[in-house]
């Protein structure tokens, strides 16, 4: 099992430039998807077509599994199909050059995807994705998901009456109150978000021993698809003085090294703002110390690791039971939690 935690910063309803949300919480929106999901056809838990230009696939509440304060909460993700209610697949003996698609049928009633696993600790604001085999963590997918449902089926949420001309999913949402003899407010916002958890004592370490730092390297993984990520990417070229190309690639991997001193000040002012901005492996800050040729990435620092965990299966699709792995998370927990130190 391969697990990353994230930090939950933002779960909620916030006033603009607020820190803690006025109404809200992990655990209370842990509990509410519970009670609106409980009975559901699972068909009807999608909440948005998908996003992101269509790079993040619909997703559905597979269910979810409480222990101890703690929750496994298990997502299933859309694979698009053809209009013809087909899926592509290739043979993998298909020899380069040569291989062709073939279309499966999707059974009627049914949604081709995939599951993925989170575990959530509210109390202390962290939710970790957990892989076992599969690339993707379908994070991204998961945070969009609660946010839409504090934004439209929450019951703080105060849906108007559906027109006539309306569509069967239109929902309009008047505003947000924490209490039903309340009005409903404008003024707040739902949100979710989280970023990755990083270890604060190795960036105390670095902090620590500025003086020693002679090399500061920087990497930047930027996707050219909106025109603020463009202008970013355009002035770091201009700042290390490499120019715009004329067919700028999807995604352009920047990684620049220069030689400089810094004082303690200055590393933390660097810290501060790449967590700022979120603290990321693909926007990340390199350090190198006099007599070490290592390179110590702020983004080195995140809380991730590898278990081995018994998991029961179902015998025909090798689905995981989320109660039991829930269980087996529980049991390993102190040790699992470790990796926030």
């Amino acid at each position: 099992m391969l697990i990353t935690f994230h930090r939950i910063n933002r779960c909620g309803y916030y006033t603009h430039g607020a820190k803690q949300p006025s109404f809200g919480s992990t655990t209370d929106l842990l509990d509410q998807l519970q009670q609106w999901s409980n009975g559901k056809l699972l068909g009807d838990t999608k909440l948005a077509e998908a996003s992101n230009g269509g790079e993040l696939p619909p997703v559905y509440l597979f269910g979810i599994n409480k222990q101890d304060g703690c929750s496994l909460i298990t997502t299933w993700n859309e694979v698009p199909a053809t209009k013809g209610g087909k899926i592509s697949s290739v043979a993998a003996s298909a020899q380069v050059g040569h291989a062709q698609v073939v279309l499966n049928n999707v059974k009627q009633g049914t949604i081709p995807g995939y599951p993925t696993y989170f575990w959530a600790i509210p109390n202390k604001d962290v939710i970790a994705t957990l892989r076992f085999g599969q690339v993707a963590t379908g994070q991204t997918g998961f945070q969009e998901y609660c946010e839409h449902f504090l934004t439209t089926q929450s019951k703080y949420a105060v849906q108007l009456p559906k027109d006539d001309e309306d569509d069967e999913d239109t929902i309009t949402v008047y505003g947000y109150r924490e209490k039903q003899n309340q009005a409903p407010s404008t003024n707040v916002h739902p949100r979710f978000r989280t970023s990755l958890f990083f270890k604060p004592g190795m960036h105390a370490d670095i902090i620590k021993r500025a003086d020693e730092i002679r090399h500061v390297h920087r990497r930047v993984d930027l996707e050219l698809k909106v025109k603020e990520k463009r202008a970013s990417w355009q002035k770091a070229l201009t700042w290390m003085s490499l120019g715009v190309p004329n067919a700028p690639p999807k995604v352009a991997k920047l990684r620049s090294s220069l030689s400089m001193t810094l004082t303690q000040r200055e590393v933390k002012a660097i810290i501060k703002e790449w967590d700022d901005n979120g603290g990321s492996e693909h926007d990340d800050f390199g350090f190198r110390f006099t007599g070490d040729s290592t390179i110590h990435w702020l983004a080195g620092s995140r809380a991730a690791g590898e278990f081995m965990i018994e998991v029961m299966r179902d015998g025909a699709t090798g689905q995981i039971d989320g109660r039991h792995l829930l269980t087996q998370v529980m049991n390993m927990k102190n040790t699992l939690l470790k990796l926030l130190a």
